[in-house]
């Protein structure tokens, strides 16, 4: 079934046949939007994103630019190396552009999340968990995230979170563009690394601590659907991937999907509770703000798609999503 087109009284394999087309053409609508959203972000006058999508991922990046900066040369002039990168072509680099998107559309889900839904008493069992090992990991991410936000609540991307291979690249092309023949731009960017440490980013946190539930077995629907109702995304994605085995950053493009046909084959594929799927489903669609017909639609489609599809169905479907990088960990 299509979103354009209200169900029909088709056979039943006909209706599963078009949701799987559409979890389809949800992936190729990630991949363009990525695409556009890394072309527009050094357009502003033929902006695409919203205004505020491009104010925020605009300011991201200036504040990374300058954290970068500043851990090479101490002494640089504030906002020098932005001035100089600002519209230039050598930060146009699709891995970095999806990091600032994703953590734009984090950061606003995650707000609306607690706007709609009020109350920390997941995290707050977490860091006061019996087992030191998951309060720990908990308190740990806990502090992570509090890193990950200005002193006025916007979001930041900081360099901890960046893979290696892009804040190499990042590093690089900044010290280039700080080029003085008294600099040791080699020495400088070796500096850098040796601070580089993702240990403590918030996504490593967060799968730590996922494992470490799924390991104890408490990694179930209502934790997870918890951690999603109060906003803790990273937790909750974190967990999705361990059950699902698939990459946490495939989850992350689900999560701004025009749809939730890939959402739902995924929550279905890991063995769901149907009612708890589709409150989370309808969750997802409120704080995403969409229109309300739609959403009756969307939730609708999944609602056929858990009752015709069995679980193992679902589970060959998802098998292309399956990563073996560090995303994945034995079921």
């Amino acid at each position: 079934m299509s979103a354009s087109h209200p169900a029909s009284p088709d056979s039943t394999g006909s209706a599963v046949d078009s949701f799987i087309a559409d979890a389809a053409r949800a992936a190729d609508s990630a991949r363009a939007r990525l695409g556009g959203a890394l072309n527009d972000l050094f357009r502003p006058s033929e902006v695409r994103l919203s205004d505020r999508e491009h104010a925020t991922m605009t300011r991201m990046l200036e504040g990374l630019v300058e954290e970068i900066a500043r851990s090479m040369f101490p002494d640089v002039e504030r906002g020098v190396a932005w001035r100089k990168l600002a519209h230039s072509r050598a930060m146009r680099d699709p891995e970095l552009a999806g990091l600032l998107l994703r953590r734009a559309d984090e950061h606003y889900l995650g707000r609306s999340l607690r706007a709609h839904f009020s109350g920390n008493i997941i995290v707050e069992g977490l860091t006061g968990h019996a087992d030191h090992a998951i309060a720990e990991a908990a308190s740990s991410l806990l502090s992570a995230e509090s890193r990950r936000v200005d002193r006025f609540g916007e979001p930041l991307l900081i360099a901890a979170e960046l893979p290696a291979a892009v804040l190499h690249r990042i590093t690089w092309r900044i010290a280039e563009t700080l080029d003085d023949p008294d600099r040791d731009l080699v020495g400088a960017v070796d500096a850098v690394f040796a601070r580089h440490e993702r240990s403590d980013a918030a996504d490593r946190l967060a799968r730590a601590l996922a494992v470490l539930l799924h390991r104890d077995g408490e990694l179930d629907d209502a934790l997870c659907y918890g951690a999603f109702r109060e906003g803790w995304l990273h937790l909750w994605v974190a967990s999705l991937a361990v059950r699902s085995e698939v990459s946490s950053s495939l989850i992350w493009t689900m999560i701004a999907d025009r749809d939730a046909s890939r959402m739902t084959l995924l929550l279905r594929a890991t063995g769901w509770d149907r009612t708890l799927a589709l409150r989370l489903i309808t969750d997802l669609l409120i704080a995403r703000g969409g229109q309300t017909s739609d959403a009756d639609y969307e939730l609708g489609a999944a609602a056929d798609a858990f009752d015709d599809l069995s679980v193992e169905a679902a589970r060959a479907l998802i098998r292309p999503w399956r990563s073996d990088d560090e995303d994945r960990v034995a079921a």
